[in-house]
């Protein structure tokens, strides 16, 4: 008799979690869901590092194709740097339930916690400078969703607001809209160049913004101006209209980033210059004729930005020391689990003394994704100005360095782990209640 009970005790208990698994198979919660995902990110700039003839498809792979030319290569002839698979290990999103394509989702805080160096040689990268970044930094919180408000409502061209306007082809002229005197001074001449964006028919974007750690330090080494040399220190600090980027919310106990505003207008920190060239009669009048290496002058990193987007995007400088016009298509793409393979190519430069040429030589590493159901490209414009204020006080402040600057960031979506783990754990209680009963 107590062999028949507990027999049909177990049977009870056998159906239950039967029903269990199936309600987690076939129910859908009505709040946010959970998915597990990574991210793969491109950054494009400069000619260099150049980037190999080859196209990529919606679901990551690359493939072969032919050259656009000289003139105009791939990508408008903007290089392109990679990072892995981030995080290294999977970590959770909250999506829509049943996370469908156009569904919003918010990325958490420090996913990415990255720490690493750049080197930019003057030999293989811009003559005369040769410029170190020793950074750490993490990412704010990701919110992405359709018809993100502070992104474009129409196909739209973004300039740097003058009162003369930014015509094509792309020269400010006039005082700005908005003074731009947060350093004490002009900082608003010659804002050429302008984004293009598309912003799709869902109008899907947002904002995530890096944190940068204080540590954080950008170094150059300056010879171009030989025999004056320079060395100049600066930060990565990102401050709008005089503020940090970031604000502390009350509920939490780290920094929330402001949302990224179609056209908004930021800097990045003060790049300082020491003049280190000795005993010149300019630095003996300039220090009191001591002759000592304090001679600074300071450059301001001026930024014009617009949010994350899922659309068409495209920028110009015309001020740019390299004329590259930088363009990406996003996507957002849902469907059955499948694997992915995700292909990254590393780039390294090759100085030849001899022919004074350089080199390129390119490694390529494999990542692969197991049960991808979404993928969402997103892409993200900078237009750079950079206005050095002299350190001699009479010259004026002049535009040193301009740029085009274009970021992709993929998401790739796997299952909700929670899920995933409460059904494993009642398959694997299935299995060893079957073995007791049989026993």
């Amino acid at each position: 008799m107590k062999r028949r009970m507990t027999s049909r005790w177990l049977d009870l208990v056998l159906v239950a979690l039967v029903t269990v698994a199936a309600c987690l198979i076939g129910a859908e919660p009505a709040a946010a869901e959970k998915r597990m995902f990574r991210v793969e990110r491109a950054f494009f700039g400069a000619p260099f590092p150049p980037v190999r003839e080859r196209t990529q498809t919606a679901m990551g792979k690359w493939t072969p194709v032919k050259s656009m030319g000289n003139t105009i290569p791939l990508y408008g002839g903007a290089g392109r740097t990679e990072r892995l698979l981030e995080p290294f290990t999977h970590s959770d999103a909250l999506v829509t339930p049943g996370n469908p394509a156009g569904g919003m989702f918010t990325l958490p805080r420090s996913f990415i916690d990255y720490q690493g160096t750049t080197r930019a040689y003057a030999s293989t990268a811009f003559p005369g400078y040769t410029s170190f970044s020793y950074v750490t930094y993490v990412n704010g919180k990701g919110v992405f969703g359709p018809n993100n408000p502070n992104g474009a409502t129409a196909t739209t061209r973004v300039v740097f607001p003058t009162t003369m306007g930014n015509p094509t082809p792309n020269l400010g002229a006039g005082n700005p809209v908005t003074p731009t005197t947060t350093f004490s001074g002009r900082y608003d001449f010659s804002r050429a160049g302008s984004i293009f964006i598309d912003p799709g028919p869902n109008r899907f974007g947002g904002t995530m913004r890096f944190l940068y750690a204080d540590t954080s330090v950008f170094y150059q080494y300056i010879f171009y101006f030989d025999p004056l040399i320079f060395k100049a220190y600066g930060t990565f600090n990102c401050l709008y209209k005089g503020a940090e980027c970031s604000v502390l919310a009350p509920s939490t106990a780290g920094p929330v980033p402001l949302a990224t505003k179609l056209g908004q207008i930021t800097s990045t920190g003060m790049v300082s210059r020491f003049l280190l060239t000795m005993g010149t009669a300019m630095n003996k009048a300039t220090t009191g004729g001591s002759g000592m290496n304090f001679v600074v002058s300071k450059a301001y990193y001026n930024h014009l930005l617009a949010p994350w987007t899922t659309g068409k995007v495209s920028i110009y400088n015309p001020n740019s020391t390299y004329m590259i016009k930088p363009k990406l298509t996003g996507y957002d793409k849902a469907f059955a689990p499948k694997n992915v393979t995700v292909t990254h190519t590393s780039t390294t430069a090759q100085y030849n003394p001899g022919g004074m040429t350089v080199g390129y030589s390119y490694m390529t590493t494999k990542e692969y994704l197991k049960g991808v159901t979404r993928v969402v490209s997103l892409v993200r414009p900078r237009l750079i100005h950079t206005y050095l204020h002299p350190r001699i006080p009479s010259d004026p402040i002049v535009n040193n360095f301009s740029a085009a600057r274009l970021w992709k960031m993929n998401v790739y979506f796997l299952p909700e782990p929670s899920a995933l783990l409460m059904l494993s754990t009642g398959i694997l209680g299935l299995g060893g209640l079957y073995l007791l009963r049989s026993r």
